[in-house]
């Protein structure tokens, strides 16, 4: 005979479920959804609003080993600080010239709905895997 009751087993399932966090929905966020998450972790990572900003691919990744993360690539127009020259001294791009940048967004659904925990530019990491991998 077995020492837990149906009671306890049902308490111990029902609290197991509890834990592993909100459930998750089938589709994933819209485009609308996504691009506004984004806009929203690029205004609170840098003080501005982003300049021309687009989703440019959405995809699972094994970026932690227990579990695939849903991860958005988004791009942005962004201007040179300086001016920038190749290794021979010419001038390739002046002060202030536009060029797109990509980042990589990992969305998680949570108690109050989609939500973006992590927000990097390409050449870092999330997790086990480099943005380039995700979003080359």
């Amino acid at each position: 005979m077995s020492r837990f009751s149906i009671p306890t087993i049902l308490f111990l399932a029902l609290t197991g479920c509890q834990l592993s966090g909100p459930p998750q929905p089938a589709d994933p966020p819209s485009d609308v959804k996504l691009l506004e998450l984004a806009a929203s972790s690029y205004a609170y990572s840098f003080g501005k609003a982003p300049e021309k900003l687009r989703l440019d691919s959405l995809g699972h990744y094994q970026v932690f080993p227990d579990r695939e993360e849903l991860i958005a690539c988004v791009s942005t127009t962004e201007h040179t600080p300086g001016p920038t020259y190749n290794s021979h001294g010419d001038l390739i791009l002046p002060e202030g010239a536009p060029y797109r940048e990509s980042w990589a967004m990992l969305v998680r659904y949570y108690d109050y709905g989609w939500g973006s925990g992590i927000f990097r530019r390409t050449g870092g990491k999330i997790g086990l895997m480099s943005i380039s991998e995700m979003c080359g």
